[in-house]
């Protein structure tokens, strides 16, 4: 039975650290809402703000609420709707996280998982690759194609790193 007087708070944590798109921290950053106020380096309660570095994690504190369901849309409103919610009951030392959000409506891929979908995707002809693009409209469509594949297999990554991992591919490919 829930505490009447129980409080939510909203903590955000990024990864700062070295190999943010390799397999261990590519889906790193989340939000999670719990039980136990969030502290700075020093100890002391903070409701908003920078809480200091953990290492090589950013903390955020983003308030005190009420009710789970106003720390739900805190979240909800600062990740625009895109996000992955998961139902936690993990304990670390002075309170629960009872929800945690992730960015994206999917899971990123890693460097190393991308360059291996992309090679896939076009052996298998998912996606034509031309020895040279005529146009950046060209360009955006083969990227799009891939995303749009990728985002159909439940993973996501950003057109930048799509296109980083095409290029290198097609200049494997295509010597």
């Amino acid at each position: 039975m829930k505490n009447e007087t129980e409080k939510y708070y909203v903590v955000e944590a990024r990864w700062t650290g070295p190999d943010k798109t390799g397999a261990k921290y590519i889906d790193f950053d989340r939000y999670e809402i719990t039980t136990a106020p969030p502290r700075d380096t020093s100890g002391n309660i903070q409701l908003f703000g920078w809480l200091g570095p953990d290492y090589f994690v950013a903390r955020y504190a983003h308030g005190e609420h009420d009710s789970l369901a106003e720390a739900d849309h805190t979240v909800v409103g600062r990740l625009e709707g895109k996000f992955r919610r998961y139902d936690g009951c993990r304990y670390h030392g002075y309170g629960a996280v009872v929800a945690i959000y992730r960015p994206g409506k999917y899971p990123p891929m890693c460097d190393d998982f991308l360059d291996e979908a992309v090679l896939m995707a076009t052996k298998n002809n998912v996606v034509a690759v031309p020895r040279e693009f005529t146009s950046w409209d060209q360009e955006k469509a083969v990227v799009r194609d891939l995303r749009d594949a990728f985002n159909r297999d439940g993973y996501d990554a950003p057109p930048d790193r799509i296109w980083s991992a095409l290029m290198k591919i097609r200049d494997e490919l295509l010597g």
